[in-house]
């Protein structure tokens, strides 16, 4: 199969379905994730290149979690960046 067919020519013709199954996995996936990887962070007594680690993780968990938020917003720039967020700290 074709997959690159499926796959939008721009993020702006794709609306994202934020109340199916699949989006609702993934982010209880991920809110899970971000749960795990702070309290990981507090308890790092490592050296530099883990908590580097740790905090790009939670970065990304979070960009995921504000998908919904920032495409609602219609992509603003402070939505992206995470401002206003639930999942921002």
């Amino acid at each position: 199969m074709n997959y690159d067919a499926c796959i939008p020519t721009s993020t702006r013709d794709y609306t994202p379905d934020f109340g199916s199954d699949t989006w609702l996995f993934v982010s209880t996936w991920a809110e899970a994730e971000l749960i795990k990887a702070r309290k990981t962070n507090d308890l790092l007594k490592t050296g530099p290149e883990k908590t580097i680690e740790v905090r790009s993780r939670i970065k990304i968990l979070k960009e995921i979690l504000n998908m919904r938020r920032a495409t609602s917003a219609k992509n603003t720039p402070a939505m992206i960046a995470g401002e206003g967020s639930n999942y921002a700290r």
